[in-house]
């Protein structure tokens, strides 16, 4: 799951890092009470991956704590970590139900997802397979290149931006 940490924020100093690249599965949300009894998603909470896979049979350890402006979270893939963003934001019931993603569809699903990549609920950010379990929409395909790479990396980019600018 992606994320973005502005730590000290400027428009020109978003860094950008990937739970991935770090090797620190994210395991949970972190969250802020806002004023009209919603949250607003702060950051995600991560472990190493030996931790994460080995819960049952070690002694416990610390998560990391990561606290962000904005997350975007993009894997919908099937697996322990998919779609766990927004099944979170199910279950602390900010996010009514998903709309259970429909089969491969190469022709409509590129173009909606860029389309509809939004906020889904204060401060996270959804798009790719995530975004398809969210909406009901079709799963995307095996497609790469300019429209289906770029393109939707810079619609999160403009939501991220838009979502920092009103939290601030």
């Amino acid at each position: 799951m992606p994320y973005f940490s502005p730590q000290p924020y400027s428009p020109r100093s978003l860094r950008i890092q990937t739970s991935s690249s770090l090797m620190q599965p994210v395991e949970d949300l972190i969250t802020r009470p806002l004023p009209d009894g919603r949250v607003r998603i702060a950051g995600v909470m991560t472990n190493w991956t030996l931790v994460s896979m080995h819960h049952d049979d070690q002694s416990c350890m610390d998560p990391n704590t990561i606290n962000a402006h904005a997350v975007i979270s993009t894997t919908g893939h099937d697996g322990p970590f998919g779609a766990f963003s927004v099944k979170r934001v199910v279950s602390m019931q900010q996010l009514e139900k998903l709309g259970e993603m429909r089969g491969l569809d190469m022709n409509t699903a590129e173009d909606a997802i860029v389309k509809h990549t939004r906020e889904i609920v204060p401060g996270l950010i959804v798009g790719g397979m995530k975004l398809s379990e969210v909406d009901g929409a079709n799963r995307m395909g095996p497609t790469f290149g300019y429209g289906t790479q770029w393109s939707p990396g810079c619609r999160r980019g403009s939501e991220c931006l838009r979502c920092v600018q009103e939290a601030e």
